[in-house]
């Protein structure tokens, strides 16, 4: 008896033994981490009024949006007070200068103008040097006689011009071109139609120099029937025939535009339009820089989404990411869609991305990129009458909550597109049409907003993504880099999932870097960055967080034989 109560001693520390030699944890001199200093890493987390772009490696509180503010000069009565006197539909590009060594966006506005009051609008001109805050005095593009109207604007890289295009009249196409910042203007007439000529869109290519045009063309019936491009290799000299991109009863949309043009960084060009054939149907075709410029150099058209409410708008992105948004509905209700391809339009991801599906109508987007991944949509929104947008850090994944663009008391053109243009280095700016000021012989104002502001979000919150250990683990530290000003403060807190479908620990808040983690063991730690600032013109700075664990070992028994 006492030889079996031996053995089942010998038992019971051997399996002590097992235990303890199966759960051990890791030695410390390579202890893993979880590390966060650049910013690919940072994007993969989630900002909230917080900036990852501006300084790529840090993180900072946010700044503010300018306030809104008119754009053309101040407000004028026109001599007919029963006459309009609407500016409306403008358009946005931009361009760098540098002087002294500082380089500076600048930001040009154009728009069709009834100022004259001879009921026949003329082009004018704007710029901007504080990303859309203000803007210089109005420049008359062309004040030819008859309509100048639906303009739009771009800037060529090759020979330092801007670059105006618009329809004159009912069957020309109009263009200016300004070596001067849009100081003064040589125009011409570059293109006459027997039928009547829509929505003229304008992108260049900044490497070769080269333009390229597409519009809309009426048929008998006297709605738009054809879609045509056209490019210049000289600067808008002189332009190649047009080429036929669509012979489909073209659908008439509400201005600008029924298509949407955008030019890649190697040369690749893109065009979007809502066609109805099928009914109120997206249409997408391109032409690969290389090729034929004829019309077999073109992609067969490729059918995107049938039963859209509005004109789609496109623009590029990094790494020749190329976006579509427009309006749809969604079990009866409106929703924004933006449409992703990072193929060239072999495939698409859609997303129902900016906003919950509204009830409101929506309409008139469009879609503006920068160079460090940001995607932005703007679109009018009948419930409220306001214009809003919302962006996207992570190539249209996810999108944040919309922000109402325009102040409280600003009055937008219903059911007409916004304009957006993002610049490669962060700044953006929205501008549109507006009703505020309306009274006999005051009509429509340029109005408009821009990005960054000289103000920061006095809150900010910075979720980092999940770190998985891929097994059970125990924490170790957490340590941080940053700048802390004063009047400004950052507090760190860390939370955990010991295993998937478990739920988190509550949050702990760190007093300084270089803290043991209280945690218990887990698999999953997340943590969380508060940036706060009483002083408008700082913020506290994050450059960079470590967080250490030791990963429980498993060690097979050894089993010996007799």
């Amino acid at each position: 008896m006492r030889g079996w109560a031996k053995l089942l001693g010998l038992l019971v520390s051997a399996a002590a033994l097992l235990l303890i030699a199966m759960l051990s944890l890791s030695a410390g001199a390579s202890d893993p981490e979880f590390v966060q200093d650049t910013f690919v890493e940072f994007r993969q987390g989630t900002p909230d009024r917080v900036d990852i772009w501006s300084e790529p490696g840090l993180v900072k509180l946010d700044r503010h949006w300018w306030l809104d503010g008119m754009v053309n000069d101040p407000l004028s009565v026109s001599p007919l007070t029963f006459l309009p006197n609407d500016r409306e539909y403008p358009r946005l590009s931009f361009a760098f200068t540098t002087t002294g060594g500082v380089t500076q966006t600048v930001f040009f506005a154009v728009w069709h103008d009834e100022r004259n009051g001879d009921t026949n609008p003329d082009i004018f001109f704007d710029r901007s040097l504080d990303n859309g805050h203000t803007w210089t005095t109005d420049i008359t593009v062309t004040d030819a006689a008859g309509f100048q109207t639906h303009p739009d604007v771009t800037f060529l890289k090759t020979e330092k011009a801007v670059c105006v295009v618009w329809k004159d009249g009912s069957h020309n196409l109009g263009f200016a071109k300004s070596y001067d910042a849009g100081n003064t203007w040589t125009v011409s007439t570059i293109y006459t139609s027997s039928r009547q000529v829509f929505n003229p869109r304008i992108a260049p290519h900044g490497q070769s120099g080269y333009l390229y045009l597409v519009w809309g063309e009426a048929t008998a019936d006297g709605y738009p029937g054809r879609l045509y491009i056209s490019r210049s290799g000289d600067g808008g000299a002189t332009w190649s025939d047009p080429i036929t991109l669509s012979v489909t009863a073209l659908q008439r949309a509400t201005p600008p535009s029924a298509a949407s043009l955008a030019v890649d960084a190697s040369g690749n060009v893109y065009v979007v339009w809502k066609d109805t054939n099928p009914s109120d149907s997206i249409y997408f075709t391109k032409w690969i820089s290389g090729s034929e410029w004829s019309e077999a150099g073109w992609s067969s058209p490729v059918l995107l989404r049938e039963g859209i409410l509005s004109p789609p708008a496109i623009t590029i992105g990094p790494n020749h990411a190329i976006y579509v948004a427009w309006i749809e509905r969604i079990n009866g209700d409106y929703a924004v869609v933006v449409a992703s391809t990072l193929d060239q339009g072999v495939t698409w991801v859609s997303v129902q991305a900016a906003v919950p599906v509204s009830a409101n109508d929506l309409s008139a987007p469009d879609i503006g990129a920068d160079s460090l991944g940001r995607v932005y949509v703007v679109w009018y929104e009948s419930g409220d009458g306001n214009i809003y947008l919302t962006s996207s850090s992570d190539g249209g994944a996810s999108w944040l909550p919309k922000r109402r663009v325009n102040s409280a008391g600003g009055k937008p053109a219903a059911y007409v597109a916004p304009a957006i243009q993002a610049a490669f280095t962060g700044e953006v700016v929205v501008a549109w049409h507006d009703y505020r000021h309306e009274s006999p012989g005051v009509g429509s104002q340029i109005y408009a907003t821009g990005y960054p502001s000289d103000r920061y979000f006095s809150w900010g919150e910075y979720l980092s993504p999940v770190f998985d250990a891929g097994s059970l683990a125990a924490w170790d530290t957490i340590t941080w880099t940053a700048t802390v000003s004063p009047g400004t403060g950052l507090r760190i807190a860390t939370r955990v999932m010991t295993e998937p479908g478990a739920s988190w620990t509550d949050w702990y808040t760190y007093t300084s870097s270089g803290e043991s983690i209280p945690h218990p063991s887990g698999r999953f730690i997340q943590y969380r960055a508060v940036f706060t600032t009483s002083v408008v013109t700082q913020t506290p700075v994050l450059d960079e967080v470590v967080i250490s664990y030791r990963q429980y070992r498993i060690f097979l028994p050894l089993v010996l034989k007799q």
